[in-house]
C-alpha cells in the first residue's frame, strides 16, 4: 500500500490513525512517535459522554494544570463534530505545543493528543494536526481491553474495565454511572517497562494527570501489594 494511505488501529481503542512519514507505532502506549523530533500522538477512549468530558475542559481548568489554552475550534472528524484544543505548556525555552482533539457520543469519548517541542512545531505541527483530523473511529470494532498492555486481570464481581490509560486500564464499579462523582472509587492498573520508575508517588500522579481527566486529587495512603 502507498505509505501515504497507511492507517493502523491504536491498540486498546477503536481509533485508527494515519501514519505520517517518519512516524512509527509506539510500543509503550497507544499512539505514534517520531523520535528525532520528540513528537508524539496519543490515542485513548473514555467510557463517558463526550459532553461531560468537554464540560471539564475549560480555560480555567487548563490553567490550573499550568497549561495555556491558545484556542479551541469545532472541527469535523470521523464523521462527527469534534473540538480541537491547541495548548502550550512548560517554561520559556522548554515549551511544548499540544493539540487535543475530543469527539464522541453519549456513551464514549475519543481523545487524541499530539505534542512536540515548540522549536520543532514549524516542521511537524501541521502534520500532527492533520493526523488528528484524519482519525477514524469504528464503533463496531470489538475490543480486547488488555491488548498490548502485557497483562490481564481476572474478572471481578465488583469492578469492570471502563477505559484505557497509557499502557493500562481504568476500572470502576459495575454499578457506577457513566459520569462518576469524585467519591466514586476507581482502579488504574498499568505496566511500565522502564528499568527505573521511582519515585512511585510521582509516577502515579503523572500518569493520572496525563490527559486532564483527573484533577485536584491527592494521595491519602499507600501500601505495597503482592501481585501473583
Amino acid at each position: 500500500a502507498d505509505p501515504a494511505e497507511q492507517y493502523a488501529v491504536m491498540h486498546g481503542t477503536r481509533i485508527s490513525l494515519h501514519i505520517p512519514m517518519g512516524f512509527t507505532l509506539a510500543t509503550d502506549f497507544a499512539g505514534l512517535l517520531r523520535e528525532d523530533m520528540h513528537a508524539f500522538v496519543l490515542a485513548s477512549e473514555l467510557a463517558a459522554p463526550v459532553q461531560a468530558v468537554l464540560g471539564g475542559m475549560t480555560k480555567e481548568s487548563w490553567a490550573a494544570e499550568g497549561i495555556e489554552l491558545l484556542r479551541s475550534d469545532e472541527v469535523q472528524v470521523a464523521g462527527t463534530t469534534g473540538t480541537l484544543f491547541q495548548t502550550s505548556e512548560g517554561e520559556a525555552g522548554d515549551k511544548v505545543r499540544k493539540w487535543v482533539l475530543v469527539f464522541g457520543n453519549d456513551e464514549s469519548t475519543a481523545m487524541l493528543t499530539a505534542g512536540v517541542p515548540a522549536e520543532s512545531e514549524a516542521a511537524v505541527g501541521k502534520i500532527l494536526e492533520q493526523c488528528l483530523l484524519n482519525a477514524r473511529w469504528d464503533l463496531n470494532l470489538k475490543l480486547d481491553p488488555y491488548m498490548g498492555v502485557g497483562f490481564s486481570l481476572r474478572e471481578s464481581d465488583i469492578f469492570e474495565v471502563r477505559g484505557r490509560r497509557d499502557a493500562g486500564v481504568l476500572l470502576a464499579r459495575k454499578e457506577a454511572p457513566a459520569e462518576m462523582s469524585p467519591d466514586e472509587p476507581i482502579l488504574v492498573v498499568y505496566s511500565d517497562t522502564r528499568p527505573a520508575v521511582l519515585p512511585l508517588p510521582a509516577m502515579a500522579k503523572e500518569s493520572l494527570g496525563a490527559d486532564g481527566q483527573f484533577v485536584d486529587f491527592a494521595n491519602f495512603s499507600e501500601r505495597a501489594l503482592a501481585v501473583h
